[in-house]
């Protein structure tokens, strides 16, 4: 009897090992093209198959353990699941200051300070970045150009829930309406893949007192190119502003459905940092903490919002197709 046990055993310890030498391999393969992820799975590989000698008598136990097939093994999982992803589309004018919110959101989301920015974008005063997000931004020094010519993703997870932002290139640039229509299209092509829409964020110069015609052009666009659905729920941030000193009129807007307003001063990224002084960090810190209140606060706002269909997107897509082809 205590030679069958033993021989159980064997069996035993060798199917494991077939079976967690397989599942291993599919990681390693997995994360080709990611250096660390993948010297990790071969340190954790090689730890672990040291770890269960096939002739060791007491690695299994009989009793309480069985044989595991391959096809028990849990299937390798190699897209990430949005299903449960707050995304955002963030829109608005060349120079409303797109690139320096998604940059204050970085910060919000990483942990970022005034003395150790975060940089997802780069910016005239901070033109290298310091986190691996993809972007393709054009002369970071002219602000009369949009400097996103493509939609770019930036995802972040905080408290357990994912959020997905869309940047998108700034409408009514210097290149005229021409291009606008080429990133309308843009717009509307990349929130067709992401699966679905949970908020749509403009981005306005807060500084601006009331609608000048590049933002009535904008606010034209908008109402032309995105399905209603998608405007019900509005979140508007204006930079340069605080909520108590903003001269914006948001009425002026005259958007249908909800609007809800959030304030950012966005002096950290669009100074030196060479030139600030102690009085000025004081202030700079001070403006910084509001900013960061007010991101929180927009966060829940979003946390509120439920996840639409962007099939009216299609939609939309199809009858602008339609249209220039007649």
């Amino acid at each position: 009897m205590s030679k069958k046990i033993v021989g159980i055993k064997k069996s035993l310890a060798h199917t494991l090992r077939q079976s967690q030498s397989t599942l291993l391999s599919k990681l390693r393969s997995a994360s080709t093209g990611n250096s660390a992820l993948s010297n990790n799975l071969h340190s954790a590989s090689a730890s672990y198959l040291h770890s269960v000698p096939s002739n060791s008598s007491h690695s299994v136990s009989a009793r309480n353990s069985y044989p595991v097939s391959a096809s028990h093994v849990e299937p390798i999982r190699e897209t990430l699941d949005t299903s449960s992803m707050a995304k955002i589309l963030v829109i608005g004018e060349t120079g409303s200051g797109k690139s320096t919110f998604i940059n204050y959101l970085t910060n919000y989301f990483r942990n970022g300070t005034l003395q150790n920015l975060r940089v997802a974008i780069p910016s005239r005063y901070h033109p290298q970045p310091t986190e691996n997000f993809g972007y393709n931004e054009n002369d970071v020094n002219n602000t009369s150009q949009s400097k996103t010519d493509s939609c770019n993703q930036y995802m972040f997870v905080h408290n357990g829930k994912q959020y997905l932002f869309l940047d998108t290139p700034g409408l009514a640039d210097t290149r005229g309406a021409q291009q606008d229509d080429k990133n309308i299209l843009c717009i509307i092509d990349a929130v067709e893949h992401l699966g679905g829409l949970t908020a749509v964020v403009i981005v306005v110069n807060g500084a601006v007192c009331r609608l000048t015609v590049n933002l009535r052009n904008v606010i034209a666009r908008l109402r032309g190119n995105l399905p209603d659905v998608v405007m019900d729920n509005v979140i508007l941030v204006l930079t340069n502003a605080t909520r108590h000193a903003a001269n914006f009129n948001i009425t002026s807007f005259n958007l249908n459905g909800n609007v809800y307003p959030y304030y950012m001063q966005n002096s950290a990224f669009s100074q030196d940092p060479a030139t600030w002084s102690t009085a000025a960090l004081t202030s700079l810190q001070y403006e910084w903490d509001q900013s960061m209140n007010e991101l929180a606060a927009l966060l829940g706002t979003i946390d509120s919002f439920k996840t639409k269909s962007v099939s009216a997107f299609k939609t939309m897509k199809d009858i602008r197709y339609s249209n220039d082809a007649g």
